[in-house]
């Protein structure tokens, strides 16, 4: 397969009986944000929406959020919103059972070293084996991606993330190859997976989910001494390391994949901008 062109021109149409299930939901596509995230998810939400609205009618996804810390007014918000945009469940992630790492509350500076998203994607699998989606808030996919979703990871056997920027030299910290006892100058000029979009055929891949969440529960393992989001990418960067010991590779562009990924961030942005700039000037005109 040529990764420079469309992967939807190399696969099979796509096959009703491939997404059957017992349940009535074809796969499952999860998601999960805290209240700074607030925009990305409501835009990704909508989009998710508009989405299911032009697949064939064999094709229901199940889509579950995960709050990460959502404030109350968005809870209520997202309470009604599941009546309206078609989304199966809103779920609040127990940090609880987790080590205290990856507490977002206690550890905001690190992002709970992203063990969280780790310990999701674990969870669902279970709970939901077959076809599964991580997506983050700000990530969206064409309908051609869905649609073709058991081609594709029948291509890829049961994995596929696309390529991300930088390699595992520079967004892998020594500390990972040193707990794993394995040298890292094997790594080099090795390309990235992008963690903000994975594909799993659990049926096919339950064990990389299982040694990627060992890892994630393990500091030293996902995030280790003196590693920093300047240095390492916590869990894309095991994914990584774990997807190559596998013999596989992240290696096709989003675009010929129909991802985009970080889509809303520059809108938020603006949008957060224009919110705080007008609350100056409510202050400003009570002050007055």
């Amino acid at each position: 397969y040529n990764r420079d062109i469309p992967i939807f021109e190399v696969i099979s149409p796509p096959n009703p009986k491939d997404f059957s299930s017992s349940d009535g939901y074809a796969f499952t596509i999860v998601t999960a944000a805290s209240s700074n995230h607030w925009c990305q998810l409501t835009n990704w939400i909508n989009h998710i929406n508009n989405l299911q609205q032009f697949l064939p009618k064999y094709i229901n996804p199940r889509i579950i959020i995960y709050d990460l810390g959502l404030d109350e007014q968005q809870r209520i918000i997202l309470d009604a919103l599941k009546l309206y945009e078609n989304f199966a469940e809103l779920r609040t992630f127990n940090f609880s059972k987790y080590p205290e790492f990856w507490n977002l509350q206690k550890n905001e500076t690190s992002r709970g070293e992203y063990g969280w998203k780790v310990g999701i994607i674990k969870e669902i699998s279970i709970e939901f084996p077959g076809f599964l989606i991580w997506s983050d808030s700000g990530t969206l996919f064409s309908q051609k991606t869905l649609e073709n979703l058991p081609e594709i990871l029948k291509l890829y056997n049961g994995f596929i993330s696309p390529i991300s920027g930088g390699t595992m030299d520079i967004w892998t910290h020594p500390g990972v190859y040193k707990y794993f006892n394995d040298d890292g100058s094997k790594y080099i000029n090795v390309s990235n997976c992008n963690a903000a979009a994975i594909f799993f055929d659990t049926k096919k891949t339950q064990y990389l989910i299982d040694a990627w969440y060992k890892c994630a529960l393990e500091k030293e393992c996902i995030a280790p001494w003196e590693s920093s989001r300047e240095n390492h990418r916590q869990d894309q960067a095991i994914l990584t390391y774990l997807i190559i010991n596998d013999n596989r590779k992240c290696e096709i562009d989003k675009i010929n994949l129909g991802v985009k990924t970080r889509v809303f961030d520059n809108l938020c942005n603006i949008r957060e901008s224009l919110q705080n700039t007008l609350k100056l000037k409510e202050i400003e005109y009570v002050y007055l």
